[in-house]
């Protein structure tokens, strides 16, 4: 009983995180104009940085969108879970929860739990963005490799989102590009049960900083890096993730008020000014 009133008690603690973070979600927008085919993979596109400057591989750096509650989730995923028996249609306010530990995505109604999928998650060099998104965009069949259906999520330096998938041996595992992968079956139903803005919540192992950020880089790190120069006043650009001109300006202002090289990169001095390393 005890075992079990913790489970709510912790459900209870991350739906009040949801209420608090969506008021940090940004604007929804379309993803893509209507007919164009999301990047191979779901790996972010290149960057308008520069040509052919593309964000390397790596796991994202310090902070995200919103900071990582901590979970009664275990540390170590289980084994894929069997397809679950018929459950009725979710009726009520509803989010969703990606554990890429687990490699598990929970379907809450009202703040409970109603059906948990297997999921298959980003790669460590691909990962899948953590944070608190939306769904911005629905569609059927938006591509080869990405199954039946697609909720696409407003990320705002790639295109990521839920989908299907023609490889269902992958799921349970990190084998995607940075998105959602779930049995076609599994997609369709939840498709019918989740409205545009709709919350979605991912979460994982902590983001951890030491990646050196450069221009055209892109991920949560460059997005964590943006909202504390633009706390401390060094930085007024848009707060997309990616590593551009006006970033790189920012970081430079820091680098001269702190008597560092100016070198408009991001390095552990950086990390610690601005209070994402200890």
């Amino acid at each position: 009983m005890f075992r079990r009133s913790k489970r709510w008690i912790g459900w209870a603690a991350l739906l009040a995180v949801l209420a608090a973070a969506s008021l940090l979600l940004p604007a929804v927008r379309p993803l893509a104009a209507p007919g164009r085919e999301p990047h191979p993979a779901c790996q972010p596109p290149p960057d308008p940085g520069g040509p052919g400057s593309q964000a390397p591989a790596g796991d994202p750096g310090p902070g995200g969108p919103a900071s990582d509650p901590e979970l009664p989730f275990a540390a170590e995923p289980p084994a894929p879970l069997p397809h679950a028996p018929y459950v009725p249609a979710a009726k009520g306010r509803v989010a969703l929860v990606v554990d890429t530990a687990r490699r598990q995505l929970t379907l809450l109604v009202n703040g409970f739990p109603h059906r948990t999928w297997p999921v298959a998650v980003g790669k460590s060099n691909t990962p899948s963005p953590q944070g608190l998104w939306q769904v911005v965009r629905k569609d059927k069949g938006w591509g080869k490799g990405f199954g039946t259906r697609w909720l696409g999520l407003n990320v705002p330096w790639g295109i990521y989102g839920i989908h299907g998938t023609n490889k269902p041996g992958s799921i349970g595992s990190r084998a995607s590009g940075g998105c959602i992968r779930m049995r076609n079956r599994d997609i369709e139903e939840l498709y019918e049960w989740v409205p545009l803005g709709t919350p979605v919540w991912i979460i994982g192992q902590p983001v951890r900083p030491g990646r050196r950020l450069v221009p055209g880089h892109t991920g949560a790190d460059v997005l964590a890096v943006q909202k504390r120069l633009r706390e401390k006043g060094f930085y007024n650009g848009p707060l997309d993730g990616r590593y551009g001109p006006g970033t790189e300006e920012a970081v430079r202002r820091l680098q001269r008020e702190h008597r560092l090289p100016v070198t408009g990169t991001v390095d552990e001095r950086v990390y610690r000014i601005l209070g994402l390393l200890p």
